[in-house]
């Protein structure tokens, strides 16, 4: 699978194992690699593999982006908020609901500007 990050291709891989990570992204082979957690002994599995692989997978498209927009990496030397795993978690988290936010309001607008421009001459 192909996706189109800001002009660059990468390839999406599902792997068996990432030596227990949930996915990597190699910015210069372009590849993120997404883990079907064989390695993971059973007890800490998820029980929803699907969904855990669908948070993987935005996170991982988020660090792409900041990358390939120059943003992977701030003028801090240390701690730099664009590799902050806490920070590109809370993206990876909240990009549904935002998108989902977003969404309702176009929706919204749309559904307006429909009705204004139904709307009888005076």
């Amino acid at each position: 699978m192909k996706v189109n990050v800001l002009g660059t291709v990468y390839r999406i891989k599902y792997v068996p194992s990432l030596d227990s990570r949930g996915g990597e992204t190699d910015f210069y082979t372009k590849i993120i690699s997404i883990s079907e957690q064989e390695d993971v002994p059973a007890e800490f599995k998820t029980d929803n593999l699907k969904e855990m692989q669908r948070h993987v997978l935005r996170h991982e498209l988020i660090h792409a982006f900041l990358f390939e927009s120059g943003m992977d990496q701030s003028s801090a030397a240390h701690g730099a908020w664009a590799v902050n795993e806490e920070m590109i978690d809370w993206m990876a988290i909240q990009m549904p609901k935002i998108m989902a936010a977003y969404d309702s309001i176009v929706k919204q607008r749309l559904k307006y500007a429909d009705a204004d421009t139904m709307a009888p001459a005076a």
